[in-house]
Parts: C-alpha cells; sequence; structure tokens
C-alpha cells in the first residue's frame, strides 16, 4: 500500500469516528427535544384542560350555592346563565381534553371523572328549579346531602388527573435532563477516545514512515562508503519499496 493511501485510510478513520461522535451528539439532543415537546404539548396542555374543568366545578357549585340563598327572580336567573356558561366552558374544556392521546390511567381517571360529571349533574339540575321556586330548604337538603359530596368526589378526580400530570412534567424534565447528561458524557469520552486515537495513529504513521527513510539512508549510506554486498529488506509496497528496490538494483 502507497503512503498517500496509508494517509487516506488512517485520516478515512479518523473522519469516520468524527461523524459518529457527531451522530451520537445529534441523536441525544434529538431525543431531549421529543421529550421536550412531550412536556410542552401533551402534559402541559392536558393540565390546561383539567385546570379548567376544575375552574368550571368550582364555579357552577359556587353559582348553585348564591341561588339557593338568594330570593330576587332577576338574580337568580343571572346566576343560572353564568352557571350555563361555565357548564358550555367546562365541556368545551373536556371535549378537547378526552380527545387527546391519553395513557390506560389516564383513561381510568377520565372515565371517573365522566361518570360523577354525569352523575353531579343530575342532581345539580334538580337542585336549580328548586331554587327558581325559591324551595329553598328542599333545594339545601338536596344540595348538601347529595349534590356536594359529589361535587367533592368530582373535584378530587379531576385533582388527580392534575397530580398525574404534573408527575409526567417532572418525571419527563428528570429524562431530558438524564438524556443530556449521558449524552454529555458520551460526547466527552467519545473526544477524548478520539483524540487519543488520532494520537496513536498519527505515531504509527509517522513511526513507519521513518523506519523506512531511515532505511533509505542506511542503504544510501553503506552504497556510499562502498559497500555493495549489503543486504536490507526491499519487500515494502509503497514508494519507498520501489525506492529500495531500485537502490539494491543499483547493488548489483
Amino acid at each position: 500500500m502507497s503512503i498517500k493511501s496509508k494517509l487516506q485510510l488512517g485520516f478515512g478513520f479518523l473522519g469516520f469516528f468524527i461523524l459518529s461522535v457527531a451522530l451520537i451528539g445529534w441523536i441525544g439532543i434529538k431525543k431531549s427535544h421529543a421529550n421536550l415537546e412531550e412536556i410542552v404539548y401533551d402534559s402541559n396542555v392536558k393540565l390546561e384542560f383539567s385546570n379548567a374543568l376544575l375552574n368550571s366545578v368550582n364555579k357552577v357549585s359556587r353559582d348553585i350555592r348564591t341561588m339557593v340563598m338568594l330570593d330576587d327572580i332577576a338574580l337568580i336567573k343571572e346566576t343560572e346563565n353564568k352557571i350555563l356558561v361555565e357548564r358550555l366552558n367546562y365541556d368545551n374544556a373536556w371535549q378537547k381534553l378526552s380527545a387527546l392521546p391519553s395513557s390506560e390511567k389516564e383513561k381510568g381517571i377520565y372515565d371517573q371523572i365522566n361518570a360523577i360529571s354525569i352523575t353531579a349533574r343530575e342532581i345539580n339540575n334538580r337542585v336549580l328549579p328548586l331554587a327558581i321556586a325559591n324551595k329553598d330548604d328542599e333545594a339545601k337538603t338536596l344540595l348538601l346531602k347529595t349534590a356536594s359530596p359529589l361535587i367533592i368526589q368530582w373535584q378530587e378526580a379531576i385533582n388527580s388527573n392534575i397530580q398525574l400530570q404534573k408527575e409526567r412534567i417532572e418525571q419527563n424534565t428528570k429524562n431530558t435532563e438524564s438524556t443530556l447528561k449521558l449524552s454529555m458524557i458520551v460526547l466527552a469520552f467519545s473526544v477524548i477516545a478520539l483524540f487519543f486515537f488520532g494520537i496513536l495513529m498519527v505515531y504509527a504513521i509517522i513511526r513507519k514512515i521513518t523506519v523506512a527513510v531511515n532505511t533509505v539512508q542506511h542503504a544510501c549510506q553503506t552504497i556510499a562508503n562502498g559497500d555493495l554486498n549489503s543486504k536490507f529488506d526491499t519487500t515494502a509496497n509503497d514508494e519507498l519499496g520501489v525506492l529500495l528496490r531500485s537502490i539494491h538494483i543499483l547493488q548489483a
């Protein structure tokens, strides 16, 4: 193999390792970016919708209690309209939340929220006409004994989903940090290994060329001293080997 080919092969391997290091770094960054996207576009979005659900439930619960305490029919109707608006907000947030991809654990929580919401809304719908008719005692009894416990369960179910999303955000953040740290360690190790490999490769090439050059120098010096019988290795297949064989011919 010629010296040129040896150098090309050596630096070719060096280039390959450089590309490998770059690829490893790119994969690590890509994975970290994917985890970050999941945090931003999944868990945070679900957390936002869950908070919207909880906010609507709290407002409806508060407005129903207000209706039961009011006597003025105009204020009662105004409060009822507020309840209808919050129910629309709830339904809109629920539709968007349930349309997102979800895990089995999330689906279980969603089923629980949906089941409780149906029952609680039915009870609340029984409280509303009693409040409008100023049947406060009946409305309060139904509200305290039946509606309020269901609303608490409803809130707890939504809060469990909020807690789940917060845990996912925290876990994804840790995973992203771990991936970045691992990528940095791999990159650092690869750079160090590449540095020493490059030194060893350059040393090996230089040493091989130096030995060959010394052999040629020795052969030339031997001939210059009048010694035409000395033997030396002429089996190398590179340019120096050709030169040594030419010198050997001159000896003859």
